[in-house]
């Protein structure tokens, strides 16, 4: 069974991992709670809506974790594609989107390796 886990990025530009905590009585508020190394405990921060990614239970060659919305570079029989992790409600499963070939599913890929994301990294994908 995969680790359920999102991460999303604050107000202020840090990027925090954590459980994703929706308060639907609050318009565009969403909150990651994570835990904090620096204080030594749990809390929530405020996070931008848009940049809320789940964890796909993958890691990347290099034992990065991947997540929706990061730019991964895979190898599919010994060529290389770049692509971004997106989920479909349709099929049920991750997949990589803009790969200059039809869409594949994310572990289907021999190896992988995240070069960033796509909300600091949007040059990538172009």
């Amino acid at each position: 069974m995969r680790e359920i886990k999102f991460r999303g990025q604050t107000l202020d530009g840090r990027w925090i991992y954590g459980d994703l905590w929706h308060r639907p009585y609050a318009k565009d508020c969403v909150t990651i709670v994570s835990f904090m190394e620096d204080t030594g405990t749990t809390g929530g921060l405020e996070v931008i809506p848009e940049t809320v990614g789940q964890y796909t239970g993958l890691k990347d060659k290099n034992g990065k974790e991947i997540y929706e919305g990061d730019i991964v570079l895979c190898k599919i029989h010994d060529k290389e594609y770049m692509g971004l992790v997106e989920y479909t409600n349709t099929y049920g499963f991750y997949y990589l989107s803009g790969m200059g070939r039809s869409d594949t599913e994310l572990w289907g890929c021999n190896e992988k390796k995240v070069l960033g994301n796509i909300y600091e990294n949007p040059e990538l994908m172009v």
